[in-house]
């Protein structure tokens, strides 16, 4: 990758300053050198970009993948957990209606001694 630098102008400007014509040609040199350094070991180049995008192109899919894998064991825990849940519930329901059965029978019953004992004394 290359730095667009007019050294003919850079030149011209110092020499229209005063600079000497040689030590203004050793100044282009040194800026297209200093230009040229900092490209190469601080710039990314359009290359550097793609590598790194699909670095992080990568990483986002392992992370799609790890948070997919979580979130269906996560379901998969959670259907179970139900499942118990309702079996649990549903035993307590029969428990719990056979309890008011066996009292209804017991009220019923009771109901018709009470009609037998007041047909006794009435």
């Amino acid at each position: 990758m290359g730095v667009q630098f007019d050294t003919l102008d850079y030149v011209k400007t110092l020499t229209d300053a005063g600079v000497e014509t040689a030590h203004a040609e050793a100044m282009a040199r040194a800026q297209v050198k200093i230009l040229g350094d900092l490209v190469t070991s601080e710039l990314a180049t359009k290359s550097d970009l793609k590598v790194l995008k699909a670095e992080i192109l990568s990483e986002i899919s392992g992370l799609r993948a790890e948070t997919k894998s979580e979130f269906d064991g996560l379901r998969a825990e959670l259907k179970s957990e139900m499942a118990v849940l309702t079996s649990s519930l549903q035993g307590e329901f029969r428990t719990e209606l056979r309890s008011l059965k066996y009292g209804a029978a017991i009220a019923a019953f009771a109901v018709s001694l009470v009609v037998v004992l007041i047909r006794l004394i009435g």
